[in-house]
């Protein structure tokens, strides 16, 4: 099990794929049998795609930027359709950290 997903029913046993595509960042995060791996390119059959700048992009993965507030900004694009399941899953990915 992925420590961030916790004991949340719905995440726990999520599979899938990531996208995340920068300007010059890409990257597919792998979800499957409790397990992430991360590939170096774009892959085909994805869950989710994240698409922003590098430096949105680069906010998300730190936890300096919560995908939902990036989102609101009109600074981070989600598809498909972006709803609250998918935001509470990127949310539990890439959490918000307090500095």
């Amino acid at each position: 099990m992925i420590k961030r997903f916790g004991n949340s029913d719905y995440y726990r046993d999520w599979q899938g794929k990531i996208g995340i595509l920068g300007e010059n960042h890409k990257a597919t995060i792998v979800i499957e049998n409790g397990e992430i791996c991360i590939a170096e390119e774009i892959l085909d059959n994805l869950s989710i795609m994240l698409k922003a700048n590098d430096e949105i992009i680069t906010r998300v993965i730190i936890g300096k930027v919560n995908p939902f507030e990036a989102y609101l900004q009109r600074k981070l694009t989600v598809k498909p359709l972006a709803n609250e399941k998918i935001f509470g899953l990127l949310g539990q990915l890439f959490p918000k950290m307090s500095v």
